[in-house]
């Protein structure tokens, strides 16, 4: 780790935006993969993705900022501060260039929905509109993400049929289509 993060924070600071993607991915990354050995450097981490995400103009590397904050949420580290990184996440959504990065946010909305995290509640709209977008997009790989996407969509339409009839009646009606097409 002493290693690789001076690396991934310097390419932060890069002018290209590949660069930044990259080094936001490496970000992740390491927090995802690092276990214990990345704690110590959470704090520092998400102090970087949060100071870069309130200059950063590029849509996909926003993306792979709200990809990273997944990732902290799928480390399961107990000290990675849920509470706070959650609003950000669900602000930044949906995404705007890098469905891939739909795979981590889903797994991470899963992770939350099975803890039973106060947020998931109040975000099922923007939960429905991310997985209308995993539905309709050409570019994700749907192999792989729906069956999260599907998983979770069914999983809130049961235990929250009032909030997901009261999205599906504000929505235009081929897109409630669609979502009801999940739930058989």
């Amino acid at each position: 780790i002493k290693h690789v993060l001076p690396l991934f924070t310097e390419a932060l600071k890069d002018t290209e935006d590949d660069l930044r993607n990259n080094g936001v991915y490496g970000l992740g990354e390491l927090v995802l993969f690092g276990g214990e050995t990345a704690v110590p450097h959470h704090e520092h981490i998400l102090s970087i993705l949060s100071n870069m995400l309130a200059i950063e103009q590029t849509p996909r590397v926003i993306d792979q900022i709200v990809g990273a904050i997944a990732r902290f949420i799928m480390s399961g580290v107990p000290s990675v501060p849920v509470n706070d990184i959650v609003p950000v996440m669900f602000s930044n959504l949906p995404l705007k260039e890098d469905v891939e990065e739909y795979e981590m946010t889903f797994k991470a909305f899963g992770a939350l929905y099975a803890a039973g995290h106060e947020s998931m509640k109040q975000n099922i709209p923007k939960i429905l509109e991310c997985a209308l977008i995993c539905h309709t997009s050409r570019t994700v790989d749907k192999k792989l993400i729906l069956p999260l996407v599907n998983d979770l969509v069914k999983q809130i339409a049961k235990d929250f049929p009032s909030e997901t009839q009261t999205v599906l009646g504000g929505i235009p009606p081929e897109a409630a289509a669609k979502l009801n097409a999940i739930l058989v």
